[in-house]
């Protein structure tokens, strides 16, 4: 499905005007590639012109290929900030609408020395993205069916023994052989105690009888990812793994039953929390329950975000001891107009490797 690149274009500069500038920077790659489609090192200025991306020389020819309908203005130097300042001063652009967190030191002093306003976009970018459409939906979908169908083939190849590292490789391996177009983020095994690293990398260490295994992994399908994540045990699982196991699998479940638009955020956030808590693990949930995909909504404690339909974000409710292990549980949720679709498909039993 081709992308509607006027119609993203349109409503930013719509957000533009709200939000009093005359032009929109973007910095974020994922933010240029929505806006036009250019998948290089390039930040894009969006105004009544158009869109204007600012390429590298070693880009130039993609660019040039890959997005006719934008201008193209090649930098001379590394730093595409002498350029995008002669733009501005070009176009008489005295406010220029950006994202001030994610701007570096240099792109700030360059723009504003110039008499240039920076108007800070806020989360202005990650609102108009959250809201997907029919095209990117397919592509999340896409990204979710090769999270699953890898992760089936990982659960037939993983066996007591094999380090994180071999076990990531194998996944990765899947992930490609399935289509994916590269990783949104370094896939995380972790095992044993470091189980309760919530974002720890793979090491040697080698996956042995009772040890929870936990897996996140996030393949990415034409720049929209899946983030998937399952917790596996080696052998058969003790009476305590099957009781935090199941207060995972339980508050997952209980947010899960609040997803559909017009529900607060938090309120999905705080529903998982107080499942935890009555389970008796209430200090050992230690994250938002999630985060959205390519834009949109966080859910936790102090979220302001209401759920509306178009929204993908993850519910990935965990439990994390140290010295003992931890378990997450994640998946990849649409706001539908009659309710929610699940996008990741494989099991969230507990499943058990000999």
């Amino acid at each position: 499905m081709v992308a509607d690149f006027d119609g993203r274009v349109t409503r930013v500069r719509e957000k533009m005007q709200v939000l009093g500038g005359q032009g929109w920077l973007l910095t974020d790659p994922g933010d240029v590639r929505y806006v036009c489609g250019f998948t290089g090192s390039s930040p894009a200025l969006v105004d009544g012109a158009g869109v204007t991306v600012f390429p590298h020389g070693v880009d130039l020819a993609q660019a040039l290929d890959d997005v006719p309908w934008c201008t193209c203005i090649r930098r001379k130097g590394l730093q595409p900030w002498p350029e995008v300042v002669q733009v501005l001063q070009e176009r008489g652009i005295r406010q220029l609408v950006a994202a001030r967190q994610s701007l570096t030191v240099l792109a700030f002093e360059s723009v504003t020395q110039a008499g240039v306003e920076i108007v800070d976009a806020g989360q202005g970018m990650n609102d108009l993205r959250g809201v997907k459409d029919p095209g990117e939906i397919e592509s999340l979908r896409r990204a979710a069916e090769i999270a699953s169908e890898a992760f089936g083939d990982l659960l037939e190849a993983i066996r007591p023994g094999m380090s994180e590292k071999e076990i990531a490789a194998h996944l990765e391996h899947a992930m490609l052989s399935k289509g994916a177009d590269g990783f949104w983020f370094r896939t995380i095994v972790v095992s044993g105690p470091r189980s309760a690293y919530c974002h720890g990398a793979p090491t040697e260490r080698r996956v042995r009888e009772g040890d929870l295994v936990t897996i996140d992994f996030g393949p990415v399908w034409q720049g929209y990812p899946a983030d998937c994540t399952r917790t596996i045990v080696v052998g058969n699982p003790s009476s305590e793994q099957r009781r935090v196991y199941a207060a995972v699998l339980a508050a997952q479940e209980a947010a899960l039953g609040l997803v559909s638009a017009g529900r607060s955020a938090r309120d999905v956030h705080l529903e998982a929390a107080r499942a935890i808590e009555q389970a008796g693990y209430g200090p050992y949930f230690v994250h938002a329950l999630g985060h959205g995909l390519a834009g949109g909504p966080l859910l936790d404690e102090d979220s302001t975000d209401e759920l509306v339909v178009g929204n993908v974000f993850t519910v990935e409710p965990g439990i994390y001891i140290r010295g003992w292990g931890g378990v997450r549980i994640e998946d990849d949720v649409l706001v539908a107009p009659s309710g929610k679709e699940i996008l990741t498909t494989c099991t969230r039993e507990l499943i058990a490797i000999t």
